[in-house]
């Protein structure tokens, strides 16, 4: 009798625990993407004077790509997505070993592989923006964005002004890389017609691009029509069946 009255706390107790880690392993599940979220989030402020230094893309070092010779007679400059997910900073390294590894392995052969095929390729390390500088409108991540795009720019006009040669060129992204290259079609291609009479296409993919931004931002660019049209841009975006169907176009960054 006396030890059945000991044990019973201790179930008690026991059954208590399991609740308690049935309760949070439930609400971990259910609140997972919010957990994932902040755990990206760097805990500082974006700071320029802290981000890290910037590339120099007269230097070949500052390339995850070029071609060995421009053996083909077009080029793509290809934007990578996102690589970074750390929470220590705004904006990754370019010379980070993890960002790196990941690029090498997953990004280069699966998304800019294939275009190596028919063009020389050409493809820029950035400071990209943090995976949670795209889940937040606040100004460290508009900041930690403009100053990626920069990055992009910067390794654009240098492959426009000295690696080009003037050949015939296509501009491929993907995720955040689609997002600078929209904000690199307005800058860079709609605004100057010697650089648009050299430009075959644009493949962005997993961006929703809105249909206005052609009568105005993106003007006189247009969407592409079929497979064999020219000076277009074609852009996607993919969603889980059933998934609202506006999502990707209301939660989408577009520059201003």
């Amino acid at each position: 009798m006396i030890t059945t009255w000991l044990r019973r706390p201790l179930v008690l107790s026991a059954l208590a625990l399991f609740a308690l880690a049935a309760f949070s392993a439930v609400l971990a599940f259910l609140f997972r993407d919010n957990l994932s979220r902040y755990s990206m989030k760097p805990s500082r402020e974006f700071d320029q004077a802290s981000a890290p230094p910037a590339p120099n893309y007269r230097d070949d070092a500052a390339w995850a790509r070029l071609p060995s010779g421009p053996h083909k007679a077009a080029d793509v400059f290809f934007v990578y997505p996102i690589v970074y997910f750390g929470g220590n900073r705004w904006n990754a390294r370019i010379d980070d070993p993890e960002d790196r590894a990941r690029l090498e392995t997953e990004i280069l052969p699966l998304y800019a592989g294939p275009f190596a095929d028919t063009g020389n390729l050409f493809v820029p390390r950035y400071r990209q923006a943090n995976a949670y500088a795209f889940m937040t409108s606040a100004m460290s991540a508009q900041n930690a964005r403009r100053l990626a795009f920069e990055d992009v720019a910067a390794a654009f006009k240098d492959f426009l002004e000295n690696r080009n040669g003037g050949r015939p060129f296509a501009i491929v992204a993907h995720g955040q890389g689609a997002l600078h290259a929209v904000r690199l079609l307005r800058e860079f291609v709609a605004n100057d017609e010697a650089v648009r009479a050299r430009f075959v296409t644009a493949y962005l993919s997993e961006i929703a691009v809105p249909a206005d931004l052609f009568d105005g931002y993106l003007k006189p660019l247009r969407p592409c029509g079929d497979s064999y049209d020219l000076g277009c841009v074609n852009a996607w975006h993919t969603t889980a069946q059933g998934a609202r169907s506006d999502l990707p176009q209301n939660s989408a960054p577009v520059w201003n």
